[in-house]
């Protein structure tokens, strides 16, 4: 994807912008909750025609793997993709379509980087943050940190030395990138990612679909 933020930031923008993720990241560390067990999970995306975008959120029940709730948000998409930046686009929307879940559940599941950014502070962080929910970012590439070996169908992904998540490729499923995005810890990753199965999460897997689904509702 094309950054077009060259022609929307100036210089002061971008410096501002660099300081809340790193404002926010020096507020939330260390605020973790405790994972005991994990039923249901929210995953979140949105898809874009043109300057519409529509976010869904969708509900799934990890034990009878089926989908409980769907939530949807169309919005007009005010900013544009900027790498390192992707908050300021799709946090307001995503925010909004997981909020509309009634349903009780234990994770948020973003389209986008956790803590595996340049400023520790991805899409992830910034809405697990907003909705005081533990979240994971799953991303579909790298965008920072180096991988280590391959071992069990995952990578672990460092930044500066640190641990921030693991790259996963399991069988028959696309890869993808996860790392802890608000009020979960590395360790809990792995976890997780037992949990979902392994492969790439069926919640995202349907939030896109939905996603997509209502753009076409739009027209």
């Amino acid at each position: 994807m094309p950054d077009q933020s060259a022609q929307f930031f100036d210089e002061h923008h971008r410096r501002f912008f660099e300081w809340l993720q790193k404002a926010l990241v020096s507020q939330i560390q260390g605020k973790r909750s405790k994972l005991n067990t994990v039923s249901t999970v929210v995953g979140v995306d949105v898809a874009y025609s043109n300057d519409i975008s529509v976010a869904a959120a969708v509900s799934w029940d990890v034990d009878e793997r089926r989908v409980v709730e769907v939530s949807r948000v169309r919005s007009m998409a005010l900013f544009p993709y900027s790498a390192g930046f992707l908050f300021l686009r799709e946090a307001p929307v995503m925010v909004a379509a997981v909020r509309g879940i009634v349903e009780r559940f234990d994770v948020v599941l973003v389209d986008g980087h956790g803590i595996a950014h340049p400023r520790e502070a991805g899409l992830a962080v910034f809405v697990g943050a907003a909705l005081g929910m533990p979240s994971l970012g799953v991303a579909k590439s790298l965008l920072v940190g180096d991988l280590g070996v391959v071992d069990r169908g995952m990578q672990e992904i460092t930044l500066d030395g640190s641990l921030v998540g693991y790259g996963v490729k399991p069988k028959d499923s696309r890869r993808y990138f996860a790392s802890p995005g608000f009020g979960l810890d590395v360790e809990d990753v792995a976890y997780l990612l037992g949990v979902l199965g392994g492969r790439y999460p069926e919640a995202l897997r349907q939030a896109h679909i939905e996603a997509r689904r209502g753009l076409k509702e739009v027209g």
